[in-house]
């Protein structure tokens, strides 16, 4: 008599930290925080942009032929340090957006990690049911067969007489 054949599943062996990396990689919150880092980046490259002394020409002619050339000048250097506060301000905004991609590759990390224990403890759980659970109902299957044969006619028949017979056993 066969019970059942015995469920094998192909369980992959990875580690914990190549499926934090592939989690860090591809989940949507993470590229999500890097894209507003990247962004705060632009914002700091525009700040320094206006940092630099500008210069413009200008040329104007009217239908009724009056024109005018201008030439003008921008010098960041005389704004009283405003352009520069709006640079250190957008420096800030980057370093906070950083540190909130931190946290936000911390709680993957976490996540990932708390499913691998899950993972973890369930592979375990079917280990010991396979070793256990299972090799017992084999060998009372194998009683029952038995005790069959020996001409019970019952499963509590059947059970008894295979235990009597495998000499007193139970």
């Amino acid at each position: 008599m066969v019970l059942a054949d015995q469920p094998s599943a192909a369980v992959p062996k990875l580690s914990l930290a190549p499926l934090q990396e592939l989690a860090l990689s591809q989940r949507p919150e993470i590229l999500q925080a890097e894209a507003t880092v990247s962004l705060a980046r632009g914002e700091v490259e525009a700040a320094r942009a206006t940092q630099r002394t500008d210069v413009a020409l200008q040329a104007r002619l009217t239908p009724e032929g009056l024109g005018g050339v201008a030439l003008s000048f921008d010098f960041p250097q005389f704004d009283w340090g405003s352009r520069q506060a709006d640079r250190q301000r957008a420096e800030a905004i980057v370093k906070a957006r950083e540190k909130a991609l931190e946290v936000v590759r911390n709680d993957v990390r976490l996540d990932v990690a708390q499913a691998w224990t899950a993972f973890a403890s369930a592979q375990s759980q079917t280990r010991e049911y396979q070793q256990r659970v299972v090799e017992q109902s084999r060998k009372l299957a194998d009683l029952v067969l038995l005790g069959y044969r020996e001409g019970a006619s019952s499963f509590l028949g059947g059970a008894g007489c295979a235990s009597h017979a495998a000499g007193g056993e139970r």
